[in-house]
C-alpha cells in the first residue's frame, strides 16, 4: 500500500508541475533527435509532452484558423502554432537533418507545426504502405516480455498506435477499442493481475486508451522505484 501511495504522489506531483508550466506556456525539453533508431522514442515523448499542454492536435491534424471575427481565438491559434513549431525545430539535432527536410520539400520559412512534424516522420521512416504493414504486424504481435521494462514497452506501443492512426495509414480509422485489446493481449502473461483488472474495466465500459496508459505508467513507476531501491540497498 505504501508503494502505491508513493506512485500516486509522484503522478500528482508530475501533473502539478505540468499544470504550472502550462500556465506559463513553458514546454519542458526533451532529447534532440539525431538518428533514425531514436526517432520512435523521440516521437512518443514529443506527442506526450504536447498532449499534456493540449497542443498535440497541431501535429496530429490540420487545425484550421478560426473565423477572423473571433479575434481572441485567431490570436491563440497563431501563438499555439508558433510555439509548437518552434518547439519541434528546437529539438532537431543538426543542420544535416534540416537540409534533408528541405530537399524533401519542407519550407523552413513557413510556420506549420504539422508540416514540420510530417516531414520529420517521412525523413526518418518514410510513409509507404509497406512501412505501415510492417508496423501493423509488429503491433499485433507485440509482447511485454520482449522488452526490458514496462516503460520501453509502453513507448513502443504508443509509437505504433500513433503511426498507424496517422494520415495515409490503412488503419487510420481503427477505433481505440482494438488498440486496447492488442495492448492487453501483450501483457496477459507477464502481468496477469493487471490484465484481469483492465479486462474487467473494459467489459464494464470503463476503460479508455488514456486510462490504460495511466495503468501502465503506474506499473512503470513501480518498476523504477523498485530498481532505485535495489541500487540503494546495494550501496556500501
Amino acid at each position: 500500500m505504501a508503494e502505491n501511495s508513493q506512485i500516486t504522489e509522484f503522478l500528482t506531483t508530475l501533473r502539478a508541475l505540468l499544470a504550472e508550466r502550462n500556465a506559463k506556456r513553458e514546454l519542458p525539453p526533451i532529447r534532440k533527435i539525431y538518428k533514425k533508431e531514436d526517432f520512435p522514442t523521440w516521437r512518443c515523448n514529443l506527442i506526450w509532452i504536447l498532449d499534456q499542454f493540449g497542443l498535440a492536435k497541431y501535429i496530429k491534424n490540420d487545425v484550421l484558423q478560426p473565423p477572423l471575427h473571433e479575434a481572441d481565438d485567431v490570436k491563440q491559434w497563431k501563438e499555439d502554432r508558433i510555439l509548437v513549431d518552434a518547439y519541434i525545430r528546437s529539438h532537431i539535432g543538426n543542420s544535416k537533418i534540416e537540409r534533408g527536410l528541405e530537399a524533401m520539400g519542407w519550407n523552413a520559412e513557413i510556420t506549420d507545426p504539422k508540416a514540420t512534424f510530417d516531414f520529420l516522420t517521412k525523413y526518418f521512416e518514410g510513409a509507404s504502405s509497406d512501412r505501415f504493414a510492417i508496423l501493423n504486424e509488429e503491433l499485433v504481435t507485440i509482447d511485454r516480455a520482449n522488452f526490458a521494462s514496462m516503460e520501453a514497452f509502453q513507448l513502443r506501443l504508443c509509437y505504433l498506435r500513433d503511426r498507424l492512426k496517422s494520415p495515409g495509414s490503412p488503419w487510420a480509422d481503427l477505433k481505440d477499442g482494438a488498440y486496447i485489446w492488442m495492448a492487453l493481449r501483450a501483457i496477459r502473461k507477464s502481468h496477469t493481475d493487471l490484465y484481469a483488472r483492465c479486462v474487467y474495466k473494459v467489459e464494464k465500459g470503463e476503460m479508455t486508451w488514456s486510462n490504460l496508459m495511466e495503468e501502465f505508467h503506474m506499473v512503470s513507476a513501480s518498476e523504477e522505484a523498485q530498481t532505485a531501491l535495489i541500487h540503494h540497498t546495494r550501496e556500501p
